[in-house]
């Protein structure tokens, strides 16, 4: 299984990972924390309405970067062929 995790200002944004064998990608966006108004995380956020906004755009998010990795920029291993060219070894 393969990682990336794409972040802004050093904080995780989204994790992503794929898996040749099960031909898949996947991913984990984390929300804001329940604690939100407490940690005081942002002037403008003030209200569930924009927790949840913030977190649906996050998840969102990763699912068009997984489908947009899978579609575009993946190269599946099950795909894969060897060049003609390749030296051959003894056992």
């Amino acid at each position: 299984m393969t990682s990336l995790i794409l972040s802004k200002n050093n904080q995780r944004v989204v994790s992503l990972n794929w898996d040749d064998f099960a031909d898949r990608v996947g991913y984990h966006a984390p929300g804001l924390p329940e604690d939100w108004k407490e940690r005081d995380l942002h002037p403008e956020i003030d209200s569930w309405g924009t927790v949840s906004a913030i977190n649906a755009g996050l998840t969102e998010l990763g699912q068009v970067v997984c489908e947009v990795l899978k579609a575009e920029y993946i190269d599946w291993e099950a795909s894969y062929e060897a060049p003609d060219d390749l030296p051959e070894f003894d056992d």
